[in-house]
């Protein structure tokens, strides 16, 4: 009888090897999160035991999306998101592809909640406009004046 870690290296290893592309990916994602699974197991960090690597690199990839939608404010891409995220989104995720045109501010928004569909804060909203270089094109006049 094999042990939960041990089962889990098997489980990753036979699905690497699956003939299906959709059960390898899956593995793939299990591989890459794997040592977050085995830190949450075994205990080794108390409590939170950070994001797991594919929520760091969705949230990145949100994040860049978000970059590029014209705002006037922080709090008005804010309230944007939270429009789109809590009106359109439940019925526009189901899509396969965007239902929107290119382009435009839902089309932004909806790749962005494809990534990651968690609630943003004017605080988070702040920094990801002011990752944005200076002189981006997307960046509005006083776009950061308002902070977080």
């Amino acid at each position: 009888m094999s042990t939960p870690l041990e089962a889990l290296h098997e489980a990753i290893a036979e699905g690497l090897a699956h003939p299906h592309p959709g059960l390898r990916s899956l593995a793939a994602l299990a591989q890459a999160s794997k040592g977050y699974a085995i830190r949450a197991f075994e205990g080794d960090a108390p409590g939170h035991v950070g994001t797991p690597p594919w929520k760091s690199e969705a949230v990145a990839r949100r994040n860049t999306i978000l970059a590029r939608v014209r705002a006037t404010s922080c709090r008005d891409l804010a309230e944007q998101h939270e429009r789109y995220r809590t009106r359109t989104w439940p019925t526009a995720k189901r899509a396969g592809r965007c239902p929107h045109e290119a382009g435009t501010t839902d089309a932004l928004l909806w790749a962005a909640l494809k990534w990651d569909d968690s609630r943003l804060s004017k605080k988070q909203v702040h920094r990801i406009l002011s990752s944005r270089p200076l002189g981006h094109p997307e960046v509005a006049p006083g776009a950061l004046a308002s902070g977080p």
